[in-house]
């Protein structure tokens, strides 16, 4: 016996739907505070900028981006990590690259249905990406925070060698001081010989013959 269902209730039992629901359940990359707040730039800006960097890579034209909300809600709003990001370039761009120009198609493309994270050094000879090719387990903000720790200490070795990013401080706190004199340290006696000059024996006289 068919039963007549009341408009009121059709639109209930609409609304609770797996197909209607499933709508809730739809995320848009880009949707987390901490990724709106971002800037973005140009990549030719980028490498002048002699700064370590975190660049978040997203497709905003996936309807469910569960892997972007991943990224921004576990990883990425992690209020540890954030803090600790304070050296670095931190910047956002889509996967199309049509918001900032220049950066290359490889790194976008990694971003392709998803989301990606780039940790590079300001030189970017060190590089990492956190995507889809790696075990989301290993994704982790404590992991990030380790490899970041390991980038800013490249960058101090650099700032010793007097890399870019050196030059850059340089500039900004003036000319370097002069290279202090080598001194031995204290307790170390190593110019011993220059203060106290080895004593040259002295010859014996010999005595004058005396008249018997």
């Amino acid at each position: 016996m068919l039963r007549i269902v009341k408009p009121a209730l059709l639109s209930m039992l609409l609304a609770m739907s797996p197909w209607v629901m499933g709508a809730s359940g739809d995320y848009k990359a880009g949707d987390a505070e901490v990724v709106k707040k971002l800037p973005g730039r140009d990549f030719e800006s980028v490498k002048n900028s002699n700064m370590p960097l975190l660049v978040y890579f997203y497709d905003t034209e996936v309807r469910r981006n569960d892997y972007a909300k991943f990224l921004e809600t576990k990883v990425l709003s992690n209020a540890e990590m954030k803090d600790k990001l304070k050296p670095f370039l931190f910047l956002k761009i889509k996967h199309d690259g049509t918001d900032y120009k220049g950066w290359p198609a490889e790194w976008l493309a990694r971003s392709k249905n998803g989301a990606a994270l780039m940790l590079s050094s300001s030189d970017m000879t060190q590089m990492v990406f956190y995507d889809k090719n790696m075990p989301k387990e290993a994704i982790t903000p404590q992991n990030i925070m380790a490899q970041m720790h390991s980038v800013l200490a490249y960058e101090e070795k650099r700032k010793g060698q007097g890399g870019p990013t050196a030059a850059k401080g340089n500039e900004e706190k003036g000319p370097m001081p002069p290279v202090a004199e080598n001194k031995p340290l204290p307790g170390l006696n190593l110019d011993k010989d220059k203060k106290e000059p080895a004593k040259v024996p002295e010859k014996k006289k010999v005595a004058a013959p005396t008249d018997e």
